[in-house]
C-alpha cells in the first residue's frame, strides 16, 4: 500500500488457503473444481511453497509500471517465487 496500490487490489492467501483451495483443483480431488489445465505444474509449484509454510501475495498490476512498481516495493524481502499474467502470457518475474 506504501508503493500507491489499493488495498482492494491486494489479496494475502495463506498457506492453508493455498492448499484447501487450489491446490486440489490438480489431480484427484475430493470436491471436483474447475482443472487449472496448463497451469498444473504452476499449482504444483505454489503447492510446494504452501507446504513450506510460504504465503501468496496477488496483486493486481494491470501496466508494467504497476508490475515495476510492486517488485520496487518487495525489493529487501524474501520473495520465492513471482509472476505476472497477461493476455496469453505469464512472465516469471524472480
Amino acid at each position: 500500500m506504501d508503493a500507491g496500490l489499493d488495498d482492494d487490489d491486494i489479496m494475502l492467501i495463506t498457506p492453508e488457503v493455498m492448499m484447501s483451495q487450489l491446490v486440489r483443483t490438480v489431480g484427484n480431488a475430493d470436491v471436483p473444481l474447475p482443472s487449472a489445465g496448463t497451469e498444473a505444474d504452476t499449482v504444483r509449484r505454489f503447492a510446494q511453497y504452501a507446504s513450506q509454510g510460504h504465503y501468496a501475495l496477488l496483486v493486481r498490476a494491470p501496466e508494467n509500471e504497476d508490475s515495476e512498481r510492486v517488485m520496487r516495493a518487495l525489493q529487501g524481502h524474501p520473495v520465492s517465487h513471482a509472476q505476472k499474467y497477461r493476455m496469453l502470457v505469464i512472465e516469471d518475474l524472480a
